[in-house]
């Protein structure tokens, strides 16, 4: 049985947690199209991976969505092609700022945070 909500809960993750990349609306909020929702609904509700191929633009989001957002701790999930530099321009300003670039990896640190101030 699977979870039909989770395809909701990334699509409002994305919509709360990122941003346009590039272009004239570069910094706005991301706005997920009908096209996009319906991918990630089936991609995540019916495990139909292959539905994301149609939406390459998702790849940033999808990355920072399993970096830093409730599908870290998923194991499967896509492949995802994605520079680091759309990576880290998709985060909006409050995301960005839990993420920290390792070379070519953008890794999640806002656990490490909350030890740090522990301590």
């Amino acid at each position: 049985m699977t979870d039909r909500r989770r395809g909701d809960r990334a699509q409002y993750w994305i919509e709360r947690n990122c941003q346009i990349a590039f272009g004239k609306r570069r910094g706005s909020p991301a706005k997920l199209t009908m096209a996009q929702r319906l991918a990630i609904s089936k991609a995540f509700n019916n495990s139909d991976w292959a539905a994301l191929s149609s939406c390459k633009d998702l790849a940033p989001y999808l990355a920072l969505l399993h970096v830093a957002g409730p599908e870290r701790v998923e194991v499967d999930g896509p492949a995802l092609q994605v520079d680091l530099f759309s990576i880290l321009n998709s985060a909006a300003p409050r995301l960005r700022s839990s993420l920290q670039r390792r070379g070519e990896t953008v890794v999640f640190v806002a656990e490490r945070r909350r030890e740090d101030r522990r301590a």
